[in-house]
């Protein structure tokens, strides 16, 4: 059986560079006032790229409980 691996990478045309984006789930949009998280990867490569969108991925989605529970 595959494993799903949702991926938040971005390229962007100019520079090559990856980029993190993510939206916000409606219900916590009102408390973090956006829509849609984007962070720049600062790197090029796409396995180094992966690696850092995983991290911030997992890190998002503890914020996101954390937010949930507190409200």
């Amino acid at each position: 059986m595959p494993i799903y691996s949702a991926s938040y990478l971005m390229r962007t045309q100019r520079r090559g560079c990856y980029s993190f984006r993510m939206k916000v789930p409606l219900d916590l949009q009102s408390c973090i006032g956006k829509k849609e998280l984007r962070a720049s990867l600062r790197t090029g490569y796409t396995g180094e790229a992966h690696f850092k969108a995983r991290l911030i991925e997992g890190r998002v989605q503890q914020l996101f409980r954390k937010i949930r529970i507190r409200f």
